[in-house]
């Protein structure tokens, strides 16, 4: 996914994009704070995927 912080000019916007990295909104007052969290989160992120650009996640489902 890519992610450019700076074009992102709404706060419900970018309290979508936290909820759907799983990051807490409370005590977040402004869309600048929302930003900065989100870039820490996606510094964070940044090296640990295994998986290598393009590359497609399978999943085997078994159902009994």
């Amino acid at each position: 996914m890519s992610l450019d912080l700076d074009k992102i000019d709404d706060m419900a916007e970018c309290c979508d994009i936290m909820k759907s990295f799983g990051l807490s909104t409370k005590g977040i007052n402004t869309l600048d704070e929302m930003k900065a969290t989100l870039s820490k989160h996606l510094k964070d992120l940044k090296g640990t995927s295994t998986r290598k650009v393009g590359e497609v996640s399978t999943q085997q489902t078994v159902f009994f």
